[in-house]
């Protein structure tokens, strides 16, 4: 970019500025509204948005255009405004703008337009009338702040032709709001989801291991190459990922668009998906000995119990099921996962009120035996919060067992591990459960113990997994497991 020369477009940038305002609808506004990019870092996505942005400000013919900008931090959507900045230097369109740089705006008072830079807050964003809006790098920003989308997409309502722009890196949470924006944008693209109002536009290599990338992947991820970006520089990067697997995943996300899990992630939910088995006969489990595992949340959060079996083929049967409040559960399905659908799939249980029915728990568990006809050996509960629990169930008959906590669990927890690798689980599907696998984080101690735990987002449960390793714990201990826990 040089002082007072036009703007060039790179040839991606073309492509897609001629499609976004090339097509138009019968009444002359513009066909497309919303805009869906992901494209691998460094290929000029921020120069084209704040042309994008300028263009808006300018010269769209929109009485008192608004134009705003966010990201994951304030420093990405600084960027952006100051790249807009630069592309006016020298020009003179310098001249008709009210430049507030301490406050990220510039405005032109020739039409009453701003274009500024906002904080990545749902509450921040109520009221805006946006005639450009651009939520930069989704991947993190809606991650963590998912209601922010609801509250940007919509806007631009009243606006004659509005355009909401969501461009981003693959990210590192396939459960998230933003792999759902990017599984959408796929969809438009290869026609399994009708969209005529959004233009879509993915650059990604194919997912395969990284020992298998080729020159092709570069080019397919990268479609600045050879404008901005050099092939030989590519390459060298992809030799020093190839020598390292944390290097790996960051050349996949940043250079080659792929999404990738979390490089603090412990069990791959695809190995959950592996053991599904809906043909188990209904008399493998009768009169079998089965462990209870139990999570109990605070009387407002998900609560989890899991049934294990160990079977005469040396695998263990897993059945879990959830319970939460029903109040308020529809509006956590963005920010979490979809419960109306889990309870309408029978996993869940969706408590009255606001409050978990603990009586709820201890019908589901006193029911396996005339379920399944499994014998209930223990129930396993932390003792920190099941003390109410525990006594109903032991009232009814069921020998409740304390299961402490931390590195206590080390042993379960890696017989876990080992049962999932090797497909030793057997059960009929649970999408919480798969939620739950896929949110677990591992901490592991000088001494190799390791234990289960949250990760830092709060709003990613592990509840699921901890009621299954009690389980386990239970099992591992009692004599008549047979020959499924040795080795």
């Amino acid at each position: 970019m040089h002082r007072g020369r036009p703007y060039k477009l790179l040839r991606w940038q073309h492509d897609l500025t001629e499609r976004l305002f090339g097509w138009s609808r019968p009444d002359g506004r513009r066909r497309f509204t919303r805009l869906n990019v992901w494209i691998a870092k460094k290929n000029g996505k921020t120069s084209w948005l704040a042309f994008l942005a300028l263009y808006f400000l300018l010269a769209d013919a929109e009485r008192r255009p608004g134009c705003y900008v966010t990201s994951a931090t304030g420093e990405l959507a600084e960027e952006l405004y100051t790249e807009a900045l630069a592309l006016t230097d020298g020009t003179p369109w310098r001249r008709v703008l009210d430049l507030q740089r301490f406050r990220r705006r510039m405005s032109c008072p020739l039409n009453g337009g701003e274009l500024r830079a906002i904080a990545a807050s749902a509450e921040g964003a109520e009221g805006l009338k946006g005639s450009f809006v651009v939520l930069d790098e989704i991947h993190a920003t809606l991650k963590r702040k998912p209601r922010l989308y609801g509250s940007l997409r919509y806007a631009g309502s009243g606006r004659r032709q509005p355009l909401t722009a969501t461009i981003s890196t693959a990210g590192d949470d396939r459960q998230s709001l933003p792999y759902r924006l990017y599984s959408r944008a796929v969809g438009i693209i290869n026609g399994s989801v009708i969209d005529r109002h959004t233009l879509a536009a993915v650059w990604a290599m194919p997912d395969k291991p990284i020992a298998d990338v080729t020159d092709d992947d570069l080019r397919a991820a990268n479609p600045a190459l050879g404008e901005v970006l050099d092939l030989d520089q590519l390459r060298d990067d992809l030799a020093e990922a190839r020598s390292s697997e944390f290097a790996a995943d960051d050349f996949k996300r940043y250079r080659l668009n792929c999404w990738t899990k979390r490089s603090t992630a412990w069990l791959d939910e695809n190995c959950w998906d592996a053991c599904q088995a809906a043909d188990l006969p209904t008399d493998a489990l009768r009169g079998r000995r089965g462990f209870v595992g139990v999570d109990l949340s605070g009387t407002l959060d998900l609560t989890a119990a899991c049934l294990v079996v160990p079977l005469e083929d040396g695998r263990l049967y897993v059945e879990p099921h959830f319970w939460l409040p029903a109040r308020g559960a529809a509006d956590r399905a963005d920010r979490e996962m979809d419960y109306p659908a889990a309870a309408a799939a029978g996993e869940l249980t969706l408590c009255d009120g606001e409050m978990i029915d603990y009586g709820s728990v201890g019908a589901w568990i006193g029911g396996l035996a005339e379920r399944l006809g499994v014998a209930v050996a223990q129930v396993g509960f932390d003792p920190w919060k099941a003390a109410e629990l525990a006594a109903q169930l032991a009232g009814a008959g069921l020998d409740c067992v304390a299961v402490k906590q931390g590195w206590t669990i080390s042993e379960p927890s890696a017989k876990l591990e080992a049962l999932l690798r090797g497909v030793r689980l057997i059960h009929r599907g649970s999408a919480v459960m798969r939620w739950c696998l896929h949110n677990v984080e591992i901490r592991r101690a000088p001494d190799g113990k390791i234990r289960p735990v949250k990760p830092v987002e709060k709003h990613l449960r592990i509840d699921g997994v901890i009621a299954l390793v009690n389980a386990i714990y239970l099992a591992m201990f009692d004599k008549g497991a047979g020959e499924f826990f040795c080795g």
